[in-house]
């Protein structure tokens, strides 16, 4: 089996009402994936996505297009994609770092390796734990009583933990969002805060003396994600279980928080990480040194959750209050058939081969911007 041509496709894809973030991070009104089709020699397609979100990512969407088009489609057409470890050869000889653009090719390879061999990417990973996994529901900057309002509708949906935004006001402000959502879901609610890089250790220090008697069961990178003392500081001090999010991209990264006791959760974004084979090593090696993982998302559309739900489904040391499964519930339209598995706030791992995620043309084309074919040369 070889790759004979690559077609991508640009998109941007509104949501359906703005979602702020820490200061730092910003207001997201729309975001753009892009998704990359594989197509071998003899017709099998394999799908994946990638997803460029600046500034949480280096790159936007037409560098990762420029990346894909002049340095990675070169080096893996007319490569066999079910071999993984070739794969990444190519790409990593072809470019360092980079990897957004090198997780929608990661993607499509597992893609087509599962569909060639009949089997769900998780089945491939060693096998599915779990068949069904509870989805988390993220809530962005407002006023205390609209995210209150916002949190116990989603309570009510079924939805098993939340996510709060913080650090873009003050820490009393976002300190007394938290307590009004407290108020609003009772006692037993697990409640993350996500400071998204945006605070030093003494601000967050004082936001979790502020909220203790909230329960957070969570706190998300209060500081800028180099700040690996910082991280340790704050685990120290703050009385909080903590999470990386920005501090942990690569191995070697994760390898460094679990030296310096930074961290008691790694939040896995397979995009950030360059695709499901990097992220896979990194949830393995959180897995033996007692860290758990939280499957987290940026603005993704369906192929990318897909994704990331096949390697939460194959993953024993998950986090236990919900995972971001619900990106695409937050746009203008899936692209994909992936939110067809939510229900009641949870999700079903697709019963079909690879991803077990099909393209709707119609959305497709309704969000698409331009589309690139590479032809093997």
């Amino acid at each position: 089996m070889k790759i004979a041509s690559i077609e991508l496709y640009e998109l941007r894809v509104p949501l359906k009402k703005p979602f702020t973030r820490s200061k730092k991070i910003g207001t997201l009104v729309d975001c753009t994936p892009i998704v990359c089709k594989l197509i071998t020699e003899d017709g099998l397609v394999g799908i994946g996505e990638t997803n460029p979100v600046m500034p949480l990512t280096s790159e936007d969407a037409a560098v990762v297009i420029h990346i894909i088009r002049e340095y990675l489609a070169p080096a893996v057409l007319g490569a066999d994609p079910r071999n993984l470890h070739d794969i990444h050869q190519r790409m990593d000889a072809a470019t360092s770092g980079w990897s957004v653009p090198k997780a929608a090719i990661d993607l499509a390879c597992y893609d087509l390796l599962g569909k060639s061999g009949g089997l769900r990417v998780a089945d491939m990973l060693g096998g599915a734990v779990h068949e069904r996994l509870p989805v988390m529901w993220t809530v962005g900057m407002d006023t205390p009583e609209a995210n209150a309002e916002e949190a116990a509708a989603m309570q009510r949906q079924g939805f098993t933990s939340l996510m709060i935004k913080v650090a873009a006001g003050t820490v009393e402000q976002d300190a007394a969002r938290v307590r009004a959502i407290r108020e609003a879901v009772g006692p037993d609610y697990p409640l993350i805060a996500d400071a998204n890089q945006g605070w030093d250790v003494l601000r967050a220090v004082r936001f979790a003396r502020l909220v203790e008697d909230c329960g957070l069961a969570l706190l998300e990178q209060p500081v800028p994600p180099d700040d690996i003392d910082g991280l340790a500081e704050v685990r120290r001090t703050a009385g909080l279980r903590l999470s990386a999010d920005e501090s942990v991209h690569t191995l070697a990264q994760a390898r460094h928080l679990i030296e310096k006791k930074a961290v008691d959760v790694f939040s896995i974004k397979v995009i950030k990480h360059g695709g499901i084979r990097k992220a896979h090593a990194i949830m393995r090696y959180a897995e033996a040194h007692g860290i758990l993982c939280l499957m987290n998302s940026n603005a993704e559309e369906g192929v990318t959750q897909a994704a990331s739900l096949q390697l939460g489904a194959s993953t024993s040391n998950l986090w236990p209050f919900g995972h971001a499964y619900r990106s695409p519930l937050r746009l203008a339209g899936d692209i994909s058939t992936f939110s067809d598995h939510i229900h009641d706030g949870w999700v079903s791992l697709p019963k079909e081969p690879g991803l077990g995620v099909t393209l709707k043309p119609d959305m497709l084309e309704r969000f698409l911007i331009r589309r690139h074919t590479i032809p093997k040369s």
